[in-house]
């Protein structure tokens, strides 16, 4: 290919080849580019090889899109910020609220770009779930069951004016029942609605115990019965329903009928205020 004629593909000759070559004018360049050359190059010494396309002015940025006020880039695409625009819907916004999917505290999370996509970053790792709280601290689904204490008549687990659905853990001896059955371990759970009327109380056993039982109390622990309920039977889910007034405290304890013993029972305690 070297010597007094470059070949077709190029040489080192007097000559330079259809392609271009190193020596004298290149026969197909001679100074301006071709219309399809990037305008990069320049005057005689077109490689035939273009440039990287980010390197062309009227090429897009390497780095992702130019975003608008507002706005940031994730992924390669625009998202919006929360409380930008009051057009635009914060829920997925960068910076929003958002629901990990975790339990307890872990629930709670902020919207953020990771890996080029918004993902909900968890706002509070978890901790010690020792303080008697009514708070889900580490993050296993049961709530304050590293209490030693949490539970009882004096110190009952709290459950929020608004109802909900936490799960507890519970083991020992009991030392009460209700009128409808009772006298196993149990635990004891304080209320205090913000509104009057019809509620509903249900205990779900989680790890297929029973006789369960759930009553309550009005005012106090000790106080006079308003309901019970109690079932047998695999899964059993016993419920009452009754009326409820405003700022009262309401005891709700969850009841083994008949075990008491070292094995921990798990069980949740939905409450549904009145509407």
């Amino acid at each position: 290919m070297g010597g007094g004629a470059a070949g077709a593909a190029g040489g080192s000759g007097g000559t330079a080849g259809a392609f271009g070559g190193s020596g004298g004018a290149g026969a197909m360049d001679g100074g301006v580019d071709a219309p399809q050359d990037a305008p990069v190059d320049l005057p005689g010494t077109d490689t035939g090889v273009e440039a990287p396309s980010g390197d062309a002015p009227t090429d897009a940025p390497v780095d992702g899109p130019s975003c608008p006020p507002g706005t940031v880039a994730c992924g390669g695409a625009c998202v919006p910020t929360a409380g930008a625009d009051a057009s635009v819907t914060d829920a997925g916004a960068i910076g929003s609220a958002c629901d990990t999917g975790k339990p307890g505290v872990c629930a709670a999370g902020t919207s953020a770009c990771s890996g080029g996509a918004v993902v909900c970053s968890q706002n509070v790792q978890p901790s010690a779930d020792n303080t008697c709280n009514g708070v889900d601290e580490n993050c296993d689904g049961y709530v304050d069951e590293g209490s030693t204490t949490c539970g009882s008549c004096g110190t009952p687990f709290s459950i929020p004016a608004g109802g909900g659905a936490p799960s507890f853990q519970m083991n020992g001896t009991g030392t009460t029942s209700g009128s409808c059955g009772g006298g196993g371990v149990e635990r004891y759970h304080v209320w205090t609605p913000a509104k009057s009327g019809a509620a509903t109380i249900s205990l779900w056993t989680l790890n297929n115990w029973y006789p369960a039982v759930v009553y309550v109390r009005s005012g106090s622990c000790s106080g006079g019965e308003v309901a019970c309920a109690t079932k047998t039977g695999d899964w059993p889910n016993p419920m009452v329903t009754l009326s409820v007034t405003a700022g009262t405290s309401y005891y709700i304890i969850a009841d083994h009928g008949s075990y008491n013993g070292p094995t921990v029972l798990t069980y949740t305690l939905t409450v549904t205020p009145p509407p």
